[in-house]
């Protein structure tokens, strides 16, 4: 590829992005299979989380999760953006008794884990 008078090499590049581009489509698609199995069954799926990664994962799902919980009080009562999914207080999971909890970041998976048994919610949790 030539870029001004440089010529660019793609080619270190171009399969470790084709790596994580199929990733991320397994990933989406094993969460639509899961919001999809959750509706069936009369059930609720939730989003922890309301920050530009949670916008961007709902906007390339492709589905509606029933719940987007955040702890930071200053998002609380406002809208994800582009899906407008309110976003509650992770306290008001224990009413919907989610089936499904997505989590976007890894390294808060066992503080959210902790959180949701403590609220005696059993839920599966997805990091994704």
């Amino acid at each position: 590829m030539k870029y001004g008078d440089q010529i660019l090499e793609t080619s270190p590049i171009r399969a470790p992005a084709r790596r994580a581009a199929a990733t991320l489509d397994r990933l989406l698609d094993q969460a639509r299979a899961r919001i999809d199995a959750a509706e069936v069954r009369g059930r609720q799926t939730a989003l922890w989380g309301a920050g530009a990664k949670a916008v961007t994962f709902m906007a390339l799902l492709d589905r509606r999760v029933d719940a987007v919980v955040d702890i930071n009080p200053r998002k609380l009562g406002s809208f994800l953006p582009g899906s407008g999914v309110a976003i509650d207080a992770p306290a008001t999971l224990g009413a919907r008794r989610p089936e499904v909890v997505f989590v976007l970041n890894p390294m808060y998976r066992d503080e959210i884990a902790g959180m949701l048994a403590a609220d005696g919610i059993d839920a599966e949790i997805v990091v994704v």
